[in-house]
């Protein structure tokens, strides 16, 4: 349970605001424990986010890792519209790929919670948007010493994204301990901002307060509506385009099983995985069914993403138990092409009024719906055309960034007055 009093050592002091906050609209620190900017979901929010709060008036800091997604180390600023920190540059490789690992709850983790303690100091910020449970950690570490509050970005469950990790021995203990971690941190946030409903729910059945919770999922931005309205682009006949991570929450395995009996019956069809590198493994598995020579990709980093969506003959999402929001679906949608997806991870897309959507894991139900979609171009057109209408109109970046200020002005109230906000 929440409570106002001060933690066992007591408040800090923290340096006069920025002159930019004495306009009474108090700056906000996004923690971000990933590449940044990086072309995947997490990353992505977490920019848009950035962009849409300041430019809709507060002051925004991002504190994130030393590299970028295409594994470039950047050390310099940021996006005019906020500010980017970045922890000091470690040698060597690092992945861009999503998912825990080793070096980054060793080095990366407590170097991001160095850095945020810094700017926390600098900037004189007293309130935090933490992503991710990588974030929460190192937001809930800061509030042991500063007076700040803490609003938590529930993108996910982490019982049940820990269980794509890992050797197959180990996923049972793994996704215990997401799902313990899953009862306890959230609720320590000062405020929770859960993407999806299933999130809010079970966050709630874990014991989080209702009242500190604002559902906000993802929006397109403005830029995006622009690139996919410009000129007209065909779709390709048999085109089928998947555009994301291959990691294996993505169900990619699933997909190549589907799109080989969809392959079957549509002689024309080829798969396109808009994905970033490397491909390697994907395109074995795709040779290992007899498929390889239907099967190409497109690296994601140099990807005009808005051509390759709306060139498709149909979009495919093939993640199953996805509690959050994946983010490719509303580009699917802005694009005006059909969609076929799994249930559980079509969020906010009616079966046959935008989308077609399948059971979990039927991979001859997702083949049907591909191969009925490339048959029948005009019931692809107006399922395409019902979700452009509906991602036009219903999705806003600006519109989003007005939720999360109703979420920090409930956290905030925990701790104006300098008191630091303790869980009992």
């Amino acid at each position: 349970m929440l409570s106002m009093k001060g933690s066992d050592h007591g408040p800090s002091v923290l340096p006069e605001p920025d002159a930019k906050t004495r306009t009474g609209i108090e700056p906000v620190l996004m923690v971000a424990a990933c590449p940044f900017p990086c072309r995947r979901g997490t990353p992505i929010r977490i920019e848009r986010l950035a962009e849409a709060v300041a430019r809709s008036g507060r002051p925004v800091h991002v504190v994130a890792y030393h590299y970028a997604g295409d594994g470039n180390v950047s050390l310099g600023a940021s996006d005019p519209v906020y500010q980017l920190h970045r922890i000091p540059r470690v040698p060597g490789s690092w992945d861009p790929a999503p998912g825990p690992g080793l070096g980054k709850m060793a080095i990366l983790n407590p170097l991001l919670l160095a850095k945020t303690v810094k700017v926390v100091r600098q900037h004189g910020i007293r309130l935090l948007h933490c992503h991710h449970y990588e974030g929460l950690l190192v937001g809930l570490a800061v509030r042991q010493l500063l007076p700040v509050s803490i609003v938590y970005d529930a993108h996910t469950l982490l019982g049940d994204e820990l269980s794509y990790y890992g050797p197959e021995f180990s996923k049972g203990a793994l996704t215990r301990f997401g799902t313990y971690l899953d009862r306890t941190l959230p609720k320590r946030a000062n405020h929770v901002i859960p993407v999806t409903d299933d999130i809010f729910d079970k966050i709630a059945e874990h014991g989080g307060n209702g009242e500190r919770m604002t559902i906000i999922g993802n929006g397109i931005e403005e830029e995006a509506i622009e690139a996919f309205s410009q000129g007209d682009v065909a779709p390709v006949p048999g085109r089928v385009v998947y555009a994301g991570n291959l990691a294996a929450y993505q169900g990619i395995d699933l997909l190549l099983e589907a799109f080989k009996l969809a392959a079957a019956e549509c002689q024309e069809a080829q798969l396109v995985l808009v994905s970033p590198k490397p491909h390697g493994p994907v395109q074995e598995a795709a040779d290992n069914l007899g498929i390889g020579d239907r099967v190409s990709f497109v690296d994601a980093e140099h990807a005009d993403l808005p051509f390759e969506l709306r060139s498709a003959s149909v979009l495919v999402n093939p993640r199953v138990h996805c509690p959050g929001y994946p983010l490719k679906l509303l580009n699917y949608m802005a694009a005006g092409r059909p969609i076929v997806s799994f249930d559980s991870s079509g969020k906010n897309l009616r079966n046959g009024v935008d989308a077609v959507l399948v059971p979990d894991e039927d991979i001859p139900g997702f083949a049907k719906g591909i191969a009925g979609l490339l048959s029948n171009p005009d019931r692809a057109d107006d399922l395409g055309g019902t979700a452009r209408q509906r991602a036009f109109r219903d999705y806003s970046w600006n519109a989003i960034a007005m939720r999360v200020h109703h979420a920090y002005e409930q956290a905030l109230s925990d701790v104006r007055g300098a008191e630091v906000p303790a869980v009992s």
